[in-house]
C-alpha cells in the first residue's frame, strides 16, 4: 500500500516519485502490479478471518488510490502556480509592447485621423453642393430659386484639394440645373401673367359691349316710341295716353330684360372664366407632378448608383489603391473619362 509519510509514494512494495508515478506508459504496469499482488491472495469469504482479509485488501486499494490521487492534485496545484506566473509575466510583455507599440505609431496614426477628417469634410461640403437644388417635395417659387442660384454661383471651389475637380463638376451640374428650373419658373410666371392680362381685357370688352348694345336698344326704343306718339296725337286723347302708358311699360319691360341678359351673360363669363382657372390649375399641376417625378427618378438613380459604386470602392482599396484613389477611379468611370470602360448600374 501507498507510504504517505513523505511526497514519495511506496504502492505494493514498490516506491514511486509523483512526477514518476505520472509519467506516460507508468500505469498499466503499476495497475497489472497491484491487481497481480492482491488476487495472487486466495481468499476465504466464508470465514471471519477471510472475510477480515478481503477488507483489509480492499482498504489498501483504496487508500493506493486516495495517495494517488492526492500525489495528482499536488502536482496539478503546482503546474497551476507556474502556469499563473508565466501568464502574469506574459500579459505584463503583452501590455508593455502594445502600448510602446501603439507610442510609435502614434504620428501615423493622428496623421491618419486628420486625414479622414479632412476627407469627410470635403465630402460634407461636395454634398452641401449637390443638395443646392433640393427643395423638398414641394414646388419652388421663382424667387427661391434665384436664390439658391445666387448661392451656388458663389460657392468657392478652390479649397477643395484633390477634390477640387469633383467639386467644380458638383458647382456646375447644380447651377446648370437651377439655372433650367429658374428659367422654367419665369416662363411659368409670365405665362400667369399673360392669361390675367387677357381675362381682365375680356371682361372690360364684353362689360362695354353690353353696355352699348343697350344704349343702341334705348335709343332705338326711345325712337319708336316718339313715332308712335306722333301718330296717335290723331287719335282720342285716351287712346295717346294709353299708348304711351303701353310704351313706357315696354320701355321698362325691355331694360329689365336687358338686365337679366346682362346677368346671365357676366354669369356665364364668370362659369367660362372657372373653368379656364380649373384647367389652368391642372396643368401647373401636371407640370409639378411632373418635375417631382423626375426629382424622384433622379434620387433613385442616386440609391441604386450609390452601393454599387462603394462596392467598386472596396474591391478597388482590396487591390491595393487607397481610398482617395479608389473614389477618384469610380468618378471618371461614372463620367465616362476612362475610355472603353463603363460602370454597368
Amino acid at each position: 500500500m501507498a507510504d504517505e509519510s513523505s511526497t514519495d509514494l511506496t504502492i505494493f512494495e514498490q516506491r514511486f516519485t509523483p512526477a514518476a508515478l505520472f509519467a506516460p506508459g507508468a500505469r498499466e504496469p503499476l495497475l497489472a502490479h497491484i491487481k497481480s499482488t492482491v488476487l495472487a491472495e486466495v481468499f476465504d469469504s466464508t470465514t471471519p478471518e477471510g472475510r477480515k482479509r478481503i477488507i483489509s485488501r480492499a482498504m489498501d486499494v483504496t487508500k493506493t488510490k486516495t495517495a494517488i490521487d492526492a500525489a495528482r492534485k499536488a502536482l496539478v496545484a503546482d503546474a497551476k502556480a507556474r502556469t499563473s506566473k508565466i501568464d502574469a509575466e506574459g500579459r505584463l510583455w503583452w501590455d508593455e509592447l502594445e502600448a510602446f507599440a501603439k507610442a510609435v505609431r502614434q504620428p501615423v496614426t493622428d496623421f491618419e485621423q486628420r486625414e479622414k477628417d479632412r476627407i469627410q469634410a470635403h465630402e460634407v461640403a461636395l454634398d452641401a453642393i449637390k443638395n443646392l437644388d433640393d427643395f423638398g417635395n414641394r414646388p419652388p417659387a421663382t424667387a427661391e430659386v434665384a436664390a439658391k442660384l445666387a448661392a451656388a454661383r458663389a460657392v468657392d471651389t478652390t479649397g477643395f484639394e484633390e477634390f477640387t475637380t469633383i467639386a467644380a463638376g458638383a458647382k456646375t451640374e447644380v447651377i446648370e440645373r437651377l439655372e433650367a428650373l429658374y428659367a422654367n419658373g419665369i416662363r411659368a410666371d409670365e405665362d400667369r401673367a399673360e392669361l390675367e392680362r387677357l381675362r381682365v381685357e375680356k371682361i372690360e370688352r364684353e362689360r362695354a359691349d353690353r353696355e352699348a348694345d343697350i344704349a343702341r336698344w334705348a335709343a332705338e326704343q326711345e325712337r319708336r316710341t316718339a313715332d308712335e306718339a306722333l301718330a296717335a296725337a290723331k287719335r282720342r286723347e285716351d287712346e295717346a295716353e294709353a299708348r304711351a302708358a303701353q310704351a313706357e311699360q315696354q320701355r321698362h319691360d325691355a331694360i329689365a330684360k336687358a338686365e337679366r341678359d346682362r346677368l346671365a351673360a357676366e354669369s356665364e363669363a364668370t362659369r367660362r372664366e372657372a373653368e379656364s382657372a380649373e384647367r389652368e390649375r391642372q396643368k401647373i399641376a401636371a407640370e409639378q407632378r411632373e418635375a417631382a417625378e423626375e426629382t424622384a427618378r433622379r434620387e433613385a438613380d442616386t440609391k441604386h448608383k450609390a452601393p454599387i459604386n462603394r462596392a467598386i470602392v472596396a474591391a478597388l482599396v482590396s487591390l491595393g489603391l487607397t481610398e482617395t484613389m479608389a473614389k477618384a477611379v469610380v468618378t471618371a468611370l461614372a463620367r465616362g473619362a476612362i475610355p472603353h470602360t463603363k460602370i454597368g448600374y
